[in-house]
């Protein structure tokens, strides 16, 4: 690099540095770095919402929008790809540091350092420590000697490389070893791989050459086409190169995956000269929005009325669904509150609120009439038994006292042996008559409750059905 390129990358990085502050604490707790820069990012947000067009949020949103801002351990493990828009270069240095303690991360370097003696992974270890604590001479002194004895671990490369980069600003040599970072990463980590150019890309940046830029940004894509940091980066680099369309390709893109990122580019410089292409764009995400949170508030009305119709002929059903419907009618109003607001986030959150209720609705009333059906299934079994054991109990005790009667009426007329004959034909005479009277009660009697009952249980069935459908 000539001492000309030298100095424009000093000059950019050293207005980067001015809205990009190095933030860095040397601790080796996981929970006061997770406090550290989510505080450090709730502080940025505000600063971004304060200044952000209403076509994205409504003031009356900014307050919420601010306490969802937290940044979790896992996110921090997860790197650039689990914080999204949360992500900023300033923090890459303490996030790549902790992003190592990912399990997956370990994996690899399981295999990678495996045929690996003590002293090398000791020399690694050593590296970290004294990188994590802010030495950074004598992290470089062991990281290189720990690449001499394995260059294929592309997260010493990537270490190397950050402290070229941000520490010695040396790009040229921070280049190099990004480079390596993103070969060996590759077999092995797409998304590392990805983040290796993520950094290459900066550094182009830095240098001006917004080309190169956005080519390592892009390769980064073909790597991981899901992480939605890479369509940011391309989308600003595309900006500078007065590639608007392109830039709002994949600017959308990584809305797509986190709505924050129409706040950064809101407050991102490098959009100032395509500020009112952009502001044409948030229009058009705005404006969809709107339309697709009154379609599903509309769809939300209508199913809560429906459900409510069929429910109003089932009284037990309808009080099951009642707290259900109550609690739809509320999210719907909180929604149509929303709307009036006509900003994109606003619409957004008026559309997630409403756009479970029609399942939810109808899953609680197919589940209050399915309670219904058992309830008259448990009552005609209950009908069918009692009536059962009616109609054989009076059954059995008509017959026992017609043959009583019949065998007195033996004796008093002075025929023992007849009455004698008759007690014992009633072991045989008794039960069957019982039996044979007893279903003639139950064939003659059971029906008028037992079709009652089922005529409201199919009719609740019928209602069902038409849930169902």
């Amino acid at each position: 690099m000539s001492d000309k390129e030298l100095v424009v990358f000093e000059k950019r990085f050293a207005d980067w540095r001015i809205s990009h502050p190095n933030h860095w604490i040397p601790t080796t707790d996981i929970r006061d770095t997770v406090n550290f820069i989510s505080k450090q990012t709730k502080k940025i947000r505000e600063n971004q919402f304060k200044t952000a067009n209403r076509i994205i949020v409504s003031q009356e949103q900014v307050k919420g929008e601010l306490e969802k801002v937290a940044v979790s351990s896992e996110k921090i493990i997860k790197g650039v790809e689990g914080l999204a828009a949360a992500f900023e270069w300033g923090f890459s240095e303490i996030i790549w540091h902790l992003e190592q303690q990912n399990r997956v991360l370990m994996e690899i370097l399981k295999v990678l350092q495996s045929p690996l003696d003590a002293q090398s992974k000791e020399l690694k270890k050593r590296a970290q420590e004294a990188y994590r604590n802010g030495w950074i001479d004598d992290a470089l002194q062991d990281f290189l000697e720990s690449e001499k004895k394995n260059r294929y671990d592309f997260t010493v490369h990537q270490s190397l490389g950050n402290i070229y980069l941000f520490h010695k600003k040396r790009p040229e040599i921070a280049v190099s070893y990004y480079e390596k970072a993103e070969k060996y990463a590759a077999p092995k980590s797409s998304y590392h791989a990805s983040l290796a150019l993520l950094h290459i890309g900066l550094i182009k940046y830095f240098q001006k050459d917004f080309q190169k830029a956005y080519k390592a940004s892009l390769k980064a894509l073909e790597f991981s086409p899901q992480l939605s940091e890479a369509h940011y980066q391309c989308a600003k680099y595309c900006a500078k190169l007065g590639e608007e369309e392109k830039a709002i390709e994949h600017l959308d893109k990584a809305i797509e995956k986190d709505r924050n990122y129409c706040i950064k580019a809101d407050s991102e410089k490098d959009f100032d000269l395509m500020k009112d292409r952009l502001l044409r764009f948030f229009k058009v995400k705005r404006n969809e929005a709107y339309i697709q949170a009154k379609k599903g508030i509309t769809l939300a009305h209508k199913s809560i009325l429906w459900a409510e119709k069929i429910a109003k002929g089932h009284e037990i059903a309808y009080i099951e669904c009642a707290e259900e419907l109550k609690n739809a009618k509320s999210n719907v109003v909180k929604a149509i509150e929303n709307l009036k607001r006509k900003a994109f986030f606003d619409s957004l959150d008026a559309y997630s609120t409403v756009i479970a209720i029609p399942n939810q609705v109808l899953n609680s009333l197919k589940m209050a009439l399915s309670h219904q059906i058992s309830g008259y299934e448990k009552k005609i079994k209950k009908y069918i038994d009692l009536q059962s054991n009616l109609s054989f109990g009076f059954a059995f005790a008509l017959v026992a006292l017609v043959w009583i009667i019949n065998c007195l009426s033996q004796f008093s007329d002075g025929s023992i042996v007849g009455g004698i004959v008759q007690l014992l034909f009633s072991i045989i005479v008794i039960p069957a008559g019982g039996y044979a009277l007893g279903a003639l009660f139950y064939i003659f009697t059971i029906p008028i409750k037992v079709n009652a009952v089922n005529k409201m249980k199919h009719k609740i069935i019928a209602a069902r059905d038409i849930v169902n459908k």
